[in-house]
């Protein structure tokens, strides 16, 4: 959803399909470097106390959570016809939790 939410406005202000792709792709590397800043920082912290692993994964799903249903889908209810959105955002739903139940 981050691609999405950085790619549309971008497009929307500019209008240049490239532009809008690589600040997607700019604001899509603070992830993996952020992850390693991390994992250097935090990984004495994470032998000690392994689960506090969990809480963290828990914790940052539930902010993707809020984001998508607080931010990401009242928007693209404005855009579109409503009953689309929701039926992608179900769709989309119901397909995540089949990949984390059998892959």
């Amino acid at each position: 959803p981050e691609g999405l939410a950085i790619a549309t406005p971008f497009f929307a202000a500019t209008g240049n399909r490239f532009y809008s792709v690589m600040m997607a792709f700019l604001s899509g590397l603070s992830e993996p470097l952020g992850a390693l800043v991390a994992l250097t920082l935090l990984r004495p912290l994470f032998r000690e106390y392994p689960w506090l692993v969990d809480y963290v994964l828990v914790f940052v799903a539930g902010v993707m959570t809020a984001v998508s249903f607080l931010e990401l889908l009242p928007e693209a209810r404005q855009y579109r016809k409503p009953k689309s959105v929701i039926c992608g955002f179900v769709t989309g739903s119901i397909i995540m939790l089949l990949t984390m139940m059998y892959v």
